[in-house]
């Protein structure tokens, strides 16, 4: 079927990493850690105060977040050991029922983009 059989070991590689990016989002009801797995993100709180943990992030590393449109929990975030958290992705957590942002991991910090 295939002249090039390296090229089928080419392929299915590319199909398998393209799966990791396609994965479900995880909803995120209550306090607790997210993992490195997780890409995309919804919280959805309810309400009430409710603490999100970062991962130990790796350069390039980015997490797609969400909050659900009903969502009317109040967010604090906190960084795994040796990582910290830029302002702007604080405030951005803070933000409005139904908004989206992207943390994204680069030297030891997790930024908003």
């Amino acid at each position: 079927m295939f002249a090039d059989p390296g090229m089928v070991a080419d392929m299915q590689q590319a199909a398998l990493s393209g799966a990791q990016q396609a994965s479900a989002a995880r909803l995120v009801t209550a306090a607790g850690p997210i993992s490195a797995s997780d890409y995309r993100v919804i919280l959805n709180g309810g309400s009430g105060a409710k603490a999100l943990a970062l991962p130990l992030g790796q350069n390039g590393m980015t997490i797609n977040m969400a909050k659900a449109g009903g969502d009317a929990a109040t967010w604090s975030m906190t960084a795994a050991a040796g990582n910290t958290i830029d302002s702007a992705l604080t405030t951005a957590l803070g933000g409005a029922a139904g908004s989206s942002f992207a943390a994204h991991h680069v030297n030891g910090v997790w930024y908003k983009i």
